[in-house]
């Protein structure tokens, strides 16, 4: 009846379940997500409570469910669950500066569109979206990704892609108007090809020039 109806469901108490194993909380999410099923209302009441103790689940757990719920074509309402429920704020605190920032609302909103039209973006192309609207300016945003990262406990491949997208996203966009030579040395890297579709995405969500991109 919940497959007929789409609904995520804890097996009879949601809050024993989630004493259980901390990690069925962000599966509820991943669920209905990938899904595009709802969760149950007490069983989102359960997670919104207990959401806190995700802190007990370790790193490289979370970061399983992570990979997956932002490697997802379904990534930017993983994403909003995720905020719904309680649990971006504990596994990412950084995320609370949407709340407390005067344009917080407006940068997750640009956040959220930009994991949209990340057409199959990676992992590290979504957590990247994510960081930068925590931390835009080039200087501060690799350094929170690498930060994040390591949290994490993501692999350095993982690390490194992230802090690229973040250390040169600013730099595509403005290409046209940076000297060659500072260019070119991006552009001969082996992760260029994804610092470009992040970049486009970043700028039309933005409402900036593509003129950076397309040179």
């Amino acid at each position: 009846e919940d497959l007929r109806k789409q609904i995520v469901r804890a097996i009879q108490d949601p809050h024993e379940r989630f004493a259980e194993d901390k990690l069925r909380m962000l599966r509820a999410v991943r669920f209905a997500a990938t899904f595009g099923f709802s969760i149950d209302g007490p069983t989102l009441d359960a997670v919104q409570q207990r959401a806190a103790e995700i802190t007990v689940v370790s790193a490289e757990r979370i970061a399983v469910e992570m990979r997956r719920m932002l490697a997802h074509d379904q990534r930017s309402v993983a994403a909003t669950m995720l905020r719904q429920t309680g649990l971006l704020a504990v596994i990412l605190p950084e995320s609370n500066a949407f709340d407390a920032e005067p344009d917080g609302g407006e940068k997750w909103d640009r956040a959220v569109r930009t994991l949209d039209q990340l057409a199959n973006a990676t992992f590290s192309m979504s957590l990247a979206a994510l960081v930068r609207e925590l931390a835009p300016p080039e200087k501060w945003a690799g350094r929170e990704g690498r930060v994040i990262c390591r949290r994490w406990k993501l692999s350095n491949e993982e690390t490194q892609s992230v802090a690229f997208l973040l250390d040169h996203d600013q730099m595509i966009r403005s290409a046209i108007s940076l000297p060659w030579p500072t260019v070119q040395r991006i552009l001969i890297r082996n992760e260029v090809r994804p610092l470009l579709q992040f970049a486009r995405t970043v700028a039309v969500v933005s409402g900036e020039s593509l003129e950076g991109v397309a040179f």
